[in-house]
């Protein structure tokens, strides 16, 4: 699945708190993981791993797999943060690399050795902590953290092909 998304606030862990909203024409991460924070629908935190993930101007794609937790999240709380860990912590990533949060696996996960996991910052000993902006929790280790939301009146865009439309920032200052 591919998400169409809008880039929200960036939120810097170290030093002052401090957020902007860039304006790029490209971003490409040069992180090969991206750790996607959700709720889940009984309000409990996901947290997966994503490695695809790339804005070109006003276009943001994130690749997530159509059997995903995060994936069946998004639509329904429709906010997430993208945390982009420093490569000190590929440990915590690799602990949760195959792990779901969906109970009912499908047999290809399975069979590729996932295991179901319902608390995946605890499994991945990743701090888990509110977001300023939207409800879904920010992984605290996270150097830089995207705050994301759909916008308030999307249009489909593809949905039968798994796309989530317009994805827009979350206004500084805000909760849902």
């Amino acid at each position: 699945m591919f998400l169409i998304a809008d880039l929200s606030v960036w939120h810097f862990a170290k030093g002052a708190a401090h957020s902007c909203r860039p304006r790029l024409k490209v971003l490409y991460f040069g992180t090969p993981v991206v750790l996607v924070s959700s709720l889940n629908e009984n309000g409990t935190a996901n947290l997966a791993p994503m490695s695809s993930a790339w804005w070109l101007d006003q276009s943001r794609m994130l690749g997530l797999g159509n059997n995903a937790q995060t994936t069946a999240n998004l639509p329904l709380e429709g906010e997430c943060v993208l945390n982009l860990p420093s490569s000190a912590m590929v440990d915590a990533v690799d602990r949760i690399a195959l792990t779901t949060g969906k109970s009912a696996m499908p047999d290809c996960k399975q069979k590729q050795g996932y295991r179901y996991e319902p608390d995946k910052f605890s499994a991945a000993q990743l701090t888990e902590q509110a977001s300023d902006l939207v409800r879904a929790s920010r992984v605290a280790e996270c150097p830089v953290r995207l705050s994301m939301r759909p916008a308030p009146s999307p249009t489909s865009r593809d949905i039968s092909r798994g796309m989530i439309p317009d994805w827009r920032p979350a206004p500084p200052g805000t909760r849902r």
